[in-house]
């Protein structure tokens, strides 16, 4: 902001343009966002809109007022079942060779214009989902190896194939670890991590699980 209250753009660097975040004091993640020079001035939105956005130096405060900081893009975790056989009720096993598609599945495709800045959101949305799920280290250097795999290829997306061995007596299912990123944005697009795939057996439905491979829907 300038002397006159005005907020703009300026091609120079000055203290005017210096911003301190304050907590709203109802610890909800809100912050106002004061003027670092002129300790006075807030950052408004009256009308909701972009176009309104602007400078207010009173006493009062509303919620027009309140701004919080959201991520560009969000990560679900989850395990996927890819395939299932069951040969509980025979004596005989059997060898199942399966295709399946590892890498990054984009819903739209239309060109990035910052693929730098792009890149390092999807992976910052990965590390955070995976922090605030508690996964365990293993699981977490799936995730992020076949992250980085992806992004270093010209092309995100690849297939490879995966032989399931399934013995007499034993259900077995084809599960893979996926990532479900969401743009919060605009909410117009999500991307679709697809990263190791690994068999898992037992005799009951549900496959034993002692490396804890599965992950449910977070």
């Amino acid at each position: 902001s300038d002397a006159d209250h005005n907020l703009g753009v300026w091609n120079s660097k000055s203290d005017a343009q210096l911003w301190k975040m304050v907590p709203s004091g109802n610890n909800d993640g809100y912050f106002y966002l004061y003027s670092c020079k002129h300790t006075s001035d807030r950052i408004v939105n009256p009308s909701n809109k972009q176009s309104q956005v602007k400078i207010w130096n009173g006493s009062a405060k509303s919620n027009a007022q309140l701004w919080r900081l959201v991520p560009r893009f969000r990560a679900k975790l989850y395990t996927d079942t890819l395939y299932t056989k069951d040969n509980r009720n025979k004596k005989t096993g059997s060898v199942i060779r399966r295709s399946v598609s590892y890498g990054l599945t984009r819903s739209s495709s239309a060109s990035i214009p910052n693929l730098s800045k792009y890149k390092n959101a999807i992976k910052n949305s990965l590390r955070e989902a995976l922090w605030q799920n508690d996964v365990n280290l293993l699981n977490t250097m799936d995730y992020t190896s076949q992250m980085d795999a992806a992004l270093g290829r010209s092309n995100w997306k690849t297939t490879g194939t995966v032989e399931m061995v399934v013995p007499a007596g034993q259900k077995c299912k084809l599960m893979q670890h996926r990532a479900y990123i969401q743009e919060t944005l605009s909410g117009g697009y999500s991307i679709t991590l697809k990263a190791n795939a690994k068999v898992l057996c037992g005799t009951s439905d549900e496959p034993e699980d002692e490396a804890d491979f599965i992950i449910r829907h977070t």
